[in-house]
């Protein structure tokens, strides 16, 4: 994803931007449509409406004041090509952060099946 962002900065063509925009609003709206089906799954009925619309409405808040603190000129007021690799920053960032939760519940996990069966670490 932050490849998608920094690609036209490096790049700076005007067509391979629009690719990457083009690939980076596919990417987003595929991560948030499965966000929000395993969401919706494990949710009753009539809490998916609420809980849906208030992550919209959290994300479009964040979005917002991303927005807001790049482009402001009294914040940061960052020119276009800046921006980009502020957003590209953020996108690997996330990307980390995820990777290095998800390597910590796999640790965990298989830490706690370690210590329910210790006798079948000796057989691997």
């Amino acid at each position: 994803m932050g490849t998608t962002t920094l690609l036209p900065t490096l790049i700076q063509n005007l067509y391979v931007a629009y690719i990457c925009d083009a690939f980076f609003n596919i990417i987003v709206s595929t991560c948030m449509t499965i966000a929000t089906f395993k969401i919706a799954h494990s949710l009753m009925t009539n809490l998916y409406g609420f809980v849906v619309g208030l992550n919209a409405c959290i994300a479009g808040t964040l979005d917002l004041l991303a927005t807001f603190i790049v482009i402001d000129d009294h914040v940061l007021g960052l020119p276009p090509i800046q921006q980009y690799q502020v957003y590209s920053g953020f996108a690997v960032l996330f990307v980390v952060l995820y990777f290095c939760y998800k390597a910590m519940l796999l640790a965990f996990k298989t830490r706690q099946q370690d210590e329910r069966n210790p006798a079948s670490s000796f057989c691997r």
